[in-house]
């Protein structure tokens, strides 16, 4: 279950069971609610799967991108398959814009560059992947990690922190370089991060307990 907030607007991607819940099958569904989460509306995505990401285009607060994973029928089996969609609405509408590029790929995170429209990183279980046309196409970067959460600098353009199973790493450079931040972690396995860039503190969740 993915989620993510914008401008007043809270947006929560699950599965839709029909009974109005969030389950983990059958139906890809993205909620949102736009009073603090008071009241909820949902968009059924007609798919069998779910959606595990959510995040927002800075500088379009309508243009809204998900991943999630599609239930796929081969030979009489049930497979699954990933998925990236957009919407323009603010959640109305969504579009398949990527298919088989990471079909045989864990993707555990998905952000948007605060500096360059269009531009999203991917970060899977083998490593950190960049598209600068909206999840068209899609290059490898140098990082060849189990990669758990993403993290743009808000204020410097170019400059990444990821969280991996491995510790936290940092790039200057867009990712052509990266250099270890991991001394002194409690836990080498970092699922979530966040940076204060007023105080230049970065804040790292890691997996067995702890914020470092």
């Amino acid at each position: 279950m993915g989620s993510c907030f914008t401008s007043g607007s809270l947006y929560i991607g699950g599965s839709w069971d029909h009974d109005n819940n969030i389950s983990t099958m059958p139906v890809m569904a993205i909620f949102k609610s736009s009073d603090d989460g008071q009241t909820w509306s949902h968009t059924n995505l007609n798919r069998e799967g779910g959606i595990t990401v959510l995040t927002v285009n800075p500088f379009n607060k309508n243009i809204i991108y998900a991943v999630g994973y599609e239930a796929v029928n081969s030979g009489g089996n049930t497979d699954y398959q990933n998925l990236l969609l957009k919407s323009t609405d603010g959640g109305g509408v969504w579009k398949k814009i990527s298919g088989s590029a990471f079909n045989d790929i864990s993707i555990r995170c998905l952000s948007a560059d605060p500096h360059t429209s269009g531009k999203l990183f991917i970060g899977t279980a083998e490593g950190v992947t960049v598209s600068t046309d909206e999840g068209n196409t899609w290059n490898d970067l140098t990082l060849n990690k189990g990669i758990n959460c993403i993290l743009p600098d808000p204020v410097t353009s170019g400059r990444l922190f990821a969280g991996t199973d491995n510790g936290v790493f940092i790039t200057s450079d867009g990712g052509g370089l990266w250099q270890s931040l991991s001394l002194g972690l409690i836990s080498p396995k970092i699922n979530c991060l966040e940076y204060d860039n007023t105080n230049d503190v970065l804040y790292a969740g890691a997996q067995n307990g702890g914020v470092s």
